[in-house]
């Protein structure tokens, strides 16, 4: 018999699944960088708004936070704690912990998206 007609472990197929969607997202990130910010970086003298749709970059580099906030990608600067008075911050944003109850707040919007599992719990689609 054909391998495609043999069912795989449920646990099998999700890690062949999650392997694929992280090859393609991280295909797809490589690719938007090759197209809509490397000619960005390249054209020295412009500067772009923020892209609030992105996710953005964390750097602990000075110069790469300055070249991302140039082209528009918005930048998390990571820097040790030491350095706090050194550093002009304008917000401190708190790691999420385990207070958070599953509800992770949506940046630059009211509403938080659900994390936790579906009660009742959402329908079998498949069993192996």
């Amino acid at each position: 018999r054909s391998r495609l007609t043999l069912p795989e472990e449920q646990s099998k197929v999700f890690l062949l699944f999650s392997c694929l969607q992280r090859m393609f997202l991280e295909t797809y990130a490589r690719w938007q960088w090759l197209v809509h910010w490397l000619p960005r970086l390249r054209a020295l003298g412009t500067s772009h708004p923020v892209d609030t749709s992105v996710i953005g970059a964390f750097t602990a580099d000075f110069n790469i936070a300055a070249d991302l906030l140039r082209i528009g990608c918005p930048v998390w600067l990571v820097r040790p704690l030491r350095e706090k008075q050194a550093t002009p911050i304008h917000r401190i944003i708190p790691p999420l912990d385990e207070t958070f109850h599953n509800r992770l707040p949506l940046r630059m919007s009211e509403f938080e998206l659900d994390l936790a599992d579906a009660e009742p719990p959402h329908r079998l689609l498949f069993s192996g």
